[in-house]
C-alpha cells in the first residue's frame, strides 16, 4: 500500500478540506523558534512562585497556569498565560499560517494544533521546570473574596507542578493553596451570577478507543472544584485585558451579549434539557471593537485572550495587550482588527 490514509482515516478532514500538516516555511520558522534563546530581559521573574497548571490528564499544549500567595490584607491570585505573541511575530510564516487555520482542533484519537507540535507542546508550552515568558495577571483580594486591585505585567515563570482536574477535585479540601483558590474562584462566580450570568454548564463529551478500537463515550461534569477554579481564573482574565484595553485605548475584539429574551426555571426539568432550552433564549454573541457587557457572564465588557496557543483571536488580542503595557504603537488598528476577525469567524464557521 502507499500509506497516504491511515487505517482509520478521518474522511472529514479531506472532505473540509482542514489541513494536517504545516508547509515548509513553517516549519523552518518554527525549527529557528526552538533553537533559538528567547529574550526574557526587561520581565518581572517569577521563577521563585510557586506556580502550578490544571488541565486534563492528556494535556500537552499548557497555555495558562496559576498561583496564590497570602498577603497582609488577603490573597494574591496570578493568572500566568504563555506569551506566544513574544515569538510569533505578526505577517509571518507562523503568523499566516495561524491565521489560516483559526484554531486547534481536538479529535479523539488525534490533535491538530494551530502552530507546529514543536512550539505548542514544548517551546511556548508552560511545562514543568521551564522558563517561559508570560503575560501575568495579579489580582489581590480581601479576605471575603472581594477584588481590591489588579495588574498586568510581562513575566518570566517557572511552573513547579502540573496537576489534572481529577487530582485537584480529590485533594483541594487538604491543600490550603488549593482551598484558597476554590474560595476566591466561587466568591467570583457568586458575583458573576449576582449580575445575570447564566450557570448552564453542559457535560463534556470524551471520546475515546480501547487498543482493540473499540469506542467509550464518557460525560465528564463542568460543574467541579478543579474545573470552575480553571474556568473562573480565565474569565477574571478576560474580563480585566478587557477593561485594561478599554482604559488604554488600545484596540481589541470585544465579545458581548444582549440579555436571554426569557430566563426558563430549572424546577422539576431535567438538567441537559433544561439547558439546551435555555440556550435557545440566548441571543447570539457579537465580536466589536467597541465594549459592551456580556449577559451570559455577568460582566460589563469581556474579550479572549487566555489562549493563544490554540487560538487566533486570543493571540490577536494578546499582541493588543502587549502594546499597551510597554507603550508601543498597537499591532493593528481597529479597521485591520474588523477585518481579520471576520475572517477569522468565517473559518470556524466552517
Amino acid at each position: 500500500t502507499l500509506k497516504v490514509w491511515d487505517e482509520d482515516e478521518n474522511l472529514d478532514l479531506h472532505r473540509l478540506h482542514i489541513k494536517t500538516t504545516f508547509p515548509e516555511p513553517a516549519l523552518e520558522e518554527a525549527e529557528r523558534i526552538t533553537h533559538g534563546e528567547p529574550d526574557l530581559s526587561d520581565r518581572e521573574d517569577l521563577t521563585g512562585l510557586p506556580i502550578f497548571t490544571i488541565d486534563g490528564p492528556y494535556t500537552r499544549d499548557f497555555d495558562d497556569a496559576l498561583s496564590v500567595e497570602a498577603t497582609n490584607g488577603g490573597y494574591r491570585l496570578g493568572i500566568h498565560i504563555t506569551d506566544v505573541s513574544a515569538l510569533v511575530k505578526p505577517e509571518s510564516d507562523l503568523d499566516r499560517e495561524a491565521f489560516a487555520r483559526a484554531t486547534s482542533i481536538y479529535l479523539p484519537m488525534t490533535q491538530i494544533p494551530m502552530l507546529p507540535s514543536n512550539l505548542s507542546n514544548n517551546t511556548l508550552s508552560l511545562v514543568k521546570d521551564a522558563k517561559r515568558s508570560a503575560v501575568t495577571l495579579f489580582s489581590d483580594f480581601d479576605p471575603n473574596g472581594n477584588l481590591t486591585g489588579h495588574r498586568f505585567v510581562r513575566t518570566v515563570v517557572r511552573v513547579e507542578r502540573q496537576r489534572t482536574y481529577d487530582e485537584v477535585n480529590e485533594v483541594y479540601t487538604e491543600d490550603p493553596i488549593l482551598m484558597s483558590l476554590h474560595r476566591l474562584t466561587r466568591s467570583f462566580r457568586q458575583k458573576r451570577a449576582m449580575n445575570g450570568a447564566m450557570l448552564i454548564p453542559l457535560p463534556e463529551i470524551h471520546i475515546a478507543f480501547d487498543g482493540r478500537s473499540r469506542l467509550r463515550v464518557v460525560l465528564i461534569d463542568q460543574d467541579t472544584p478543579a474545573r470552575i477554579m480553571v474556568s473562573e481564573c480565565m474569565i477574571l482574565y478576560n474580563w480585566l485585558a478587557a477593561r485594561f484595553a478599554a482604559e488604554t485605548g488600545v484596540p481589541i475584539l470585544y465579545r458581548g451579549q444582549d440579555p436571554p429574551q426569557e430566563r426558563l426555571s430549572s424546577d422539576g426539568a431535567q438538567y441537559i434539557h433544561y439547558v439546551f432550552q435555555q440556550r435557545r433564549k440566548l441571543h447570539p454573541l457579537s465580536i466589536d471593537t467597541v465594549p459592551q457587557p456580556h449577559s451570559g457572564i455577568g460582566v460589563d465588557m469581556y474579550t479572549n485572550a487566555t489562549s493563544p496557543l490554540r487560538r487566533y483571536m486570543d493571540l490577536l488580542v494578546q499582541r493588543q495587550i502587549i502594546c499597551g503595557l510597554i507603550e508601543e504603537d498597537p499591532s493593528y488598528t481597529e479597521s485591520r482588527l474588523k477585518d481579520i476577525g471576520q475572517s477569522v469567524q468565517q473559518t470556524l464557521k466552517e
